[in-house]
């Protein structure tokens, strides 16, 4: 809800965040794709994100929350980070119906078109393991190793999707930029 009011207060980072996502679209996206020669490893890059993002991120989420529960109840912690994730589900899938992104070398001809009914734009697995990542930074901001091993989950995630030719970098940034969003949200935003 503090979100789209968030943007406005903050033009000078909202604006050049649109603008990048905009050159991004309109010159990285295909020519960046199709360099990403199709091979047997895009499976692997898709299975080892799926695996990271369903296993590893909760487990170290999890893992933060006990070993670090003199910060934080860490019931309480859990209970907001799966808030977070609820609301990042939500909104992941109702940008992706309104985009209707279709996505590289699956459907269609792979030109990443908006308003062709995929589901490519933003990424649903950057837009939660940034999420979580964000998350877990602003909750325990003493502790700078969390902040290191979660972004570093989130960006493996991220940069997995991309070799295995699910989603254009465009995807990744703006899933990435708007779970961080959320995740600080969720912490900061009362």
């Amino acid at each position: 809800m503090h979100l789209p009011a968030a943007a406005v207060h903050h033009w000078k980072f909202t604006v050049p965040a649109v603008l990048g996502t905009a050159a991004l679209i309109a010159f990285v996206d295909q020519p960046a794709s199709a360099q990403i020669a199709p091979n047997d490893s895009a499976y692997d890059s898709r299975t080892a994100s799926d695996d990271l993002l369903l296993i590893a991120l909760p487990i170290e989420g999890v893992a933060d929350s006990f070993i670090l529960r003199r910060d934080h109840n860490p019931w309480k912690t859990m209970l907001a980070g799966v808030a977070a994730i609820g609301y990042t589900t939500a909104a992941v899938q109702a940008l992706k119906l309104a985009a209707g992104r279709e996505r590289p070398f699956l459907t269609g001809d792979g030109d990443g078109g908006f308003f062709q009914g995929g589901n490519s734009f933003p990424s649903g697995h950057a837009m939660a393991s940034f999420t979580v990542a964000s998350f877990l930074a602003h909750r325990y901001p003493r502790h700078k190793w969390v902040a290191w091993v979660a972004y570093g989950l989130a960006t493996t995630i991220s940069v997995l999707r991309y070799t295995g030719k699910v989603h254009f970098s465009s995807d990744l940034v703006v899933g990435g930029m708007l779970g961080y969003l959320v995740g600080a949200c969720a912490v900061n935003c009362r």
